[in-house]
């Protein structure tokens, strides 16, 4: 019985001639030659692939001229390959020591707006007025023996900041927050009532001109 009579199998409507084109067609998808040496003559199609059997280089076709054929395995080498895509990084996922950085030039490398989320500040019995450097850290303490005006000094650049709030034994001071300091729904925190020794944690976005605040209930 000839092939071309025959279904391949029985339900489907291909025919085995059908069949036979199509494999043909994907073989073709899927050139592969071989040879001694580097590939000299033209490709046959795009995206052929050529293996030199004496060093095992492998060679892909980027076009059908003997000049487009591309050494697959001298990539494997990317010390002279630039990088034209972009990476994003979250501040606490960057660690990198000196020793680890070889072969750049500083134009190759741009950090913005990277501020330490690490340090921790405790500036202890703070009265009348205050100063508060975030550039000194992201995270810093104060204990308040009387109505305090507080002072901010910007950080380096956006980021997330948190200031403990400690009452001393007494209790019941307040805090005067600096102009540029923005509370939820525009309500400033009245800490005229909290007990002595009670703490409020309170956490800001600093977006390079303002400081967006949230302070919790007290502990």
């Amino acid at each position: 019985m000839a092939w071309t009579d025959t279904k391949v199998d029985g339900s489907s409507t291909l025919t085995a001639e059908e069949w036979n084109e199509h494999v043909s067609d994907q073989l073709s998808r899927a050139k592969v030659s071989y040879g001694s040496g580097n590939p000299t003559t033209d490709p046959t199609m795009i995206g052929e692939i050529y293996i030199d059997t004496d060093s095992s280089d492998i060679y892909l076709a980027k076009g059908t001229t003997s000049a487009d054929w591309v050494q697959l395995t001298e990539y494997t080498d990317f010390s002279n390959h630039i990088s034209d895509t972009s990476i994003h990084f979250q501040q606490s996922e960057i660690s990198i020591s000196t020793s680890q950085i070889t072969d750049f030039s500083t134009s190759d490398i741009t950090v913005n707006s990277l501020v330490s989320n690490t340090t921790i500040t405790f500036d202890t019995e703070v009265s009348a007025t205050a100063s508060i450097d975030w550039s000194q850290g992201n995270k810093q303490s104060i204990t308040l023996t009387e109505d305090v005006t507080l002072t901010f000094t910007d950080p380096d650049g956006p980021c997330n900041l948190i200031l403990k709030i400690v009452q001393d034994s007494v209790g019941g001071h307040n805090i005067t927050w600096p102009s540029n300091v923005k509370w939820e729904g525009g309500n400033t925190p009245d800490l005229s009532s909290d007990e002595g020794n009670s703490v409020r944690i309170a956490s800001f976005y600093f977006d390079g001109t303002n400081y967006y605040g949230q302070i919790t209930d007290v502990y």
